[in-house]
């Protein structure tokens, strides 16, 4: 089966960001704690997946296109941060499980606005091939997926 369809790098991680923003909102107006703890994992297993792909696949190309470390140091630096609250939030339940959940969406929300405000408009300019990357993105992504599912 050959697949005729493109992906664009820079589309594909934008619209995770937006896939987890959704998942933020639903886990904050949701009531059932077997519910919230649910989207919570949804959540966790959304960034897992999409930090994979940013540091195995796109951090990469996109620093050799930018030519610029400190920028993708910092961003490695703030996926360490979510890392670490991911495996908290996986023991948590009631009122830590809330405050975690609240601590990442900061964290990522911080994330977010970095690379859509800064790196992708910078990316774009220099103009990064991003269609090929996004293809390779996009299969790494749902193997990951795959795999956390499988835990």
């Amino acid at each position: 089966m050959t697949m005729n369809k493109t992906v664009d790098a820079i589309e594909l991680l934008t619209a995770d960001h937006r896939e987890v923003e959704v998942l933020f909102k639903q886990f904050k107006e949701e009531d059932d704690e077997e519910c919230k703890a649910g989207i919570a994992h949804m959540v966790c297993m959304c960034l897992t997946a999409h930090t994979v792909i940013e540091e195995e696949l796109f951090y990469p190309a996109a620093e050799k296109a930018l030519n610029d470390k400190a920028m993708f140091d910092d961003a490695k630096k703030e996926h360490a941060e979510a890392k670490q609250m991911i495996a908290q939030i996986e023991k948590s339940s009631g009122t830590q499980l809330e405050q975690l959940m609240t601590q990442l969406e900061a964290a990522i929300n911080h994330h977010v606005s970095d690379e859509e405000d800064k790196m992708f408009p910078q990316l774009q300019q220099a103009g990064m091939e991003t269609t090929n990357l996004g293809m390779e993105m996009l299969e790494c992504k749902m193997e990951c997926k795959v795999e956390l599912m499988m835990k």
